[in-house]
């Protein structure tokens, strides 16, 4: 209804609608004239009548072409507003990706690299390797503070076997004293 074109097009349209009602007043009144078939008096009215089929014929050829030409904007427009909506949905659904696999990698730095720190460490506890040196990790998470505890219980480890390689010494000595 905003559209001027088409408000345009819609006028034209009425003015057709007008000229046509008149083509068939004019109709009406000539067959009146003669009883349902054209007479000698009906002939000169049907020189008007000629004429507004003319007028009529190219009305509708304007009015046709319009609706061609608005048709054609529209598609256009369509045409355009698609392109946009599928670039934006292209730019939108790069964005998520990107945003997607920089979330993987913040996982992976965040999670997997303490993870897989601590069990590597783990590994060389559990084949008897108690030489090597603390897990130090940068965070300030569960990850550091299950680093700092994994660190305690090596150095409890270490200190125990301190303890017991203490205690077997004594032993072996007093068991040389003995002899």
């Amino acid at each position: 209804g905003a559209d001027v074109v088409y408000s345009s097009n819609r006028q034209q349209a009425e003015a057709l609608k007008k000229r046509l009602e008149n083509y068939k007043a004019i109709n009406t009144e000539i067959l009146d004239m003669g009883g349902g078939k054209y007479t000698p008096a009906a002939e000169e009215l049907s020189i008007t009548f000629k004429s507004t089929a003319d007028i009529i014929a190219n009305a509708c050829d304007t009015l046709l072409e319009l609706e061609i030409d608005r048709s054609a904007i529209v598609q256009e427009t369509i045409t355009e507003d698609f392109h946009n909506m599928l670039v934006v949905t292209i730019t939108l659904f790069i964005a998520i990706l990107v945003i997607c696999i920089i979330s993987l990698l913040l996982l992976r730095s965040k999670i997997v690299n303490p993870i897989n720190k601590l069990k590597d460490k783990t590994n060389s506890v559990a084949e008897g390797d108690l030489s090597g040196e603390h897990v130090t990790l940068r965070t300030k998470d569960e990850f550091a503070s299950l680093a700092r505890h994994f660190n305690t219980m090596i150095d409890n480890i270490r200190e125990i076997i301190g303890k017991v390689s203490a205690v077997g010494d004594k032993s072996r000595m007093s068991s040389e004293e003995v002899k």
